[in-house]
């Protein structure tokens, strides 16, 4: 592992730059950043104190970015967990502008279908990737998982389960459409075809525990990739590590074990502060973990 960046806050969300070819944008705390990953890191849009305003590049203001999707490369659809809402980001002008839900910490909290949406602290947001046309977000504080048409933004709830403790970070198989979720201290799949959602693994209790699905525990996993070979890695925050989990063996083993940030290496040898989320390119893994975006050797 290989630190590249740093960065004020946990990095909630990092992705391949669909804008700036070459680059990688991530969410930075309040802000939404774009890296080279060498020598030049810039802000999109958003400062540094957290609030709430409409408004071109710096001067936008967010709560707490927890993820986002690039809907284009001109057009970033944001997930503002403080303020309840989902917020679009236009890179051409860098203009923010309120996407969906109503923003702002007190009022705009609740839970409402339809065009006239209400949120509650949104976290994961990704592509449809069955309905292209769709978006799914990760509705934290309503316990539920919502669709979202993105030609007239009307919102639908896919499953609302009180079992399902916050979720936060979704992927999606391609083939298959199935979604692996990561809530409070667990791992959940909904199966896309028969619109049913299961625990995986872990529990409505902090822990940590290695072994298989039944067993396992976790602390506040993250960010969540699928990868090769039928298994995910997620990023167990409170238990300073990633963890992965064999989907055909039906077991949970993990890596980077320490705690130490500063510390680089391969996987074998590699340690980590709250690992929060990750990317593929070619055989690389990006983390964007606490303070710093780093590059796993292999």
């Amino acid at each position: 592992m290989l630190s590249l960046v740093n960065t004020k806050n946990s990095v909630n969300t990092i992705a391949e730059d669909l804008y700036i070819k070459g680059n990688f944008l991530f969410a930075d705390g309040t802000k939404l950043r774009t890296t080279n990953l060498r020598t030049v890191t810039t802000t999109v849009v958003g400062g540094d104190s957290k609030g709430y305003n409409e408004d071109y590049g710096t001067r936008a203001e967010f709560n707490c970015i927890t993820g986002f999707v690039q809907l284009t490369p001109d057009l970033v659809v944001l997930s503002d967990a403080g303020n309840n809402c989902m917020r679009l980001v236009d890179r051409k002008t860098r203009l923010t502008s309120t996407y969906a839900g109503k923003c702002y910490y007190s009022s705009g909290k609740g839970y409402e279908d339809g065009a006239d949406s209400k949120f509650s602290s949104p976290s994961g947001v990704i592509k449809d990737q069955v309905k292209k046309d769709m978006l799914i977000i990760a509705d934290s504080g309503n316990n539920a998982l919502r669709t979202m048409h993105t030609n007239d933004k009307v919102v639908t709830t896919l499953v609302k389960l009180d079992r399902l403790m916050e979720p936060q970070q979704m992927t999606q198989e391609i083939l298959s459409g199935d979604l692996f979720i990561t809530a409070q201290h667990s791992v959940w799949r909904f199966f896309y075809a028969e619109q049913r959602i299961s625990l995986l693994a872990g529990s409505s209790s902090a822990g940590f525990q290695d072994g298989n699905f039944r067993t396992a525990l976790f602390n506040s996993p993250w960010g969540l990739l699928k990868i090769a070979g039928e298994k995910l890695i997620t990023g167990d925050e409170g238990n300073l590590r990633l963890r992965l989990l064999d989907l055909t063996a039906k077991s949970v083993s993990s890596i980077c074990t320490g705690s130490d940030n500063t510390f680089d290496g391969k996987l074998s040898v590699c340690q980590t502060k709250m690992p929060s989320s990750m990317v593929v390119v070619g055989k690389t893994l990006y983390l964007g973990t606490k303070g710093k975006i780093r590059k796993i050797q292999g």
